[in-house]
């Protein structure tokens, strides 16, 4: 199975997945040594794949034991990977998602097809010499016998046996003269196989696939969980070319805190092929989901992450005029269970710094009234917006905001 890959792109694009409800600033007591904020998020460079189909790009949504999963007009339609005409374009992005699945007992490695297997070569042409040695056996014997009734008649003995055996002799012993030479010719060539110089390693540069196998657990379970592998390998007939690149999938299915063992076998490569590097990268519908392997990752705190979803906001809507966005899913349901009905079903106006945070939340448009009673003001003070922008460029606004 082969998969080509259309030329890579590298795109900066910072994807946030549902930024938590900041706690306000609260000042900590004098001579209280400073916190290190938790780091719930990671930096990390990650990809985007597609699968060329009806000649337009489509997001991979999944992977099973068939190929890829995509959607198509609202419907999931399966890509097989021996497809002879299948494209898969690849795009590597720098992302960001919450920290927590951690891979262990990480291990590649080089294999064999059967048939491609030096050591499953050589037992079969041992089963296969044996066999014929026993044929063979069994074939003196008979003739033997024939041989040993025609002795018994010549020397005047009575015997039991039906057709004159030494009638027989010359088909006898043509019928297991020509067995002899088959057989012969064909054990010899089983054996020659066998007992050829280096053949126990002579396989070993004839690998033409590879064994994968991972641990897996994430303190949060997570369902439809799928993986993504890259592989560039190189032809011992090109070993200084660039190589090709491969990509396959695995479902994983359901993950969470117990570990869960992955593992994956493919054939298909140049037999020989040397393994240049690869990367394995975890979806869930399409979304990436952050892991300890991701290329090039560092753990960052929850206001890091925010600030870059900030920037990619603005350089997605270069030259663009937009009023200031919600940048984080609102208020969780444990907040708005200590609000009361009447906070809950009104209006308030927030102002946003082009930064994208809060610098106060009032009770009128004109922004005279400052809301000041607690749970609420705290909880107003948690979200976080994308900036206004104009001209592309972010501003400081006035956001209306009912929860």
């Amino acid at each position: 199975m082969k998969i080509r890959q259309k030329t890579s792109v590298v795109a900066l694009l910072i994807l946030v997945s549902s930024l938590p409800s900041l706690a306000g600033p609260t000042a900590p007591p004098a001579n209280a040594p400073a916190a290190t904020p938790p780091k719930p998020y990671t930096l990390f460079m990650g990809a985007d794949f597609s699968v060329e189909w009806q000649g337009r790009p489509r997001p991979i949504k999944g992977a099973d034991e068939r190929g890829f999963v995509i959607d198509v007009d609202g419907s999931r339609v399966n890509v097989s990977f021996d497809r002879g005409d299948l494209k898969i374009q690849g795009h590597q992005a720098l992302k960001v998602a919450p920290t927590g699945i951690a891979i262990s007992k990480f291990a590649i490695e080089r294999a064999y097809t059967p048939a491609n297997d030096p050591q499953r070569a050589r037992e079969i042409a041992a089963n296969n010499a044996a066999g014929m040695a026993a044929k063979m056996e069994s074939e003196r014997y008979h003739a033997d016998l024939q041989i040993a009734q025609i002795g018994t008649m010549e020397s005047g003995i009575p015997t039991a046996y039906g057709p004159d055996p030494k009638q027989n002799l010359p088909t006898v012993q043509s019928a297991y003269g020509n067995l002899q030479a088959q057989m012969l010719a064909d054990q010899g060539g089983s054996m020659q196989a066998l007992n050829a110089p280096g053949a126990a390693g002579a396989g070993q540069d004839r690998c033409d696939a590879f064994r994968l196998s991972f641990d897996i657990a994430a303190p949060t379970p997570a369902t439809g969980v799928y993986a993504v592998l890259v592989a560039q390998v190189r032809d011992p007939a090109d070993p200084a070319g660039p190589g090709q690149i491969w990509i396959l999938g695995k479902e994983i299915g359901d993950i969470g805190p117990k570990a869960k063992t992955v593992q994956l076998f493919r054939g298909g490569f140049p037999p020989g092929y040397a393994l240049a590097g690869t990367q394995v990268h975890l979806y869930r519908d399409g979304t990436e989901l952050a892991t300890n392997l991701a290329p090039k990752h560092v753990e960052i705190t929850a206001d890091e992450a925010f600030q870059l979803s900030v920037a990619s906001y603005v350089s997605q809507h270069h030259g663009a005029d937009a009023p200031a966005a919600p940048a984080n899913a609102g208020l969780s349901g444990a907040v708005r269970a200590r609000l009361g009905a009447d906070e809950l079903g009104r209006s308030y106006y927030v102002k946003v710094d082009k930064n994208g945070l809060p610098q106060g939340a009032f009770r009128d448009e004109a922004c005279t009234q400052p809301v000041t009673g607690e749970p609420l003001a705290s909880a107003l003070a948690a979200l976080r917006y994308y900036p206004a922008l104009k001209a592309g460029k972010p501003v400081a606004s006035v956001v209306p905001v009912r929860l």
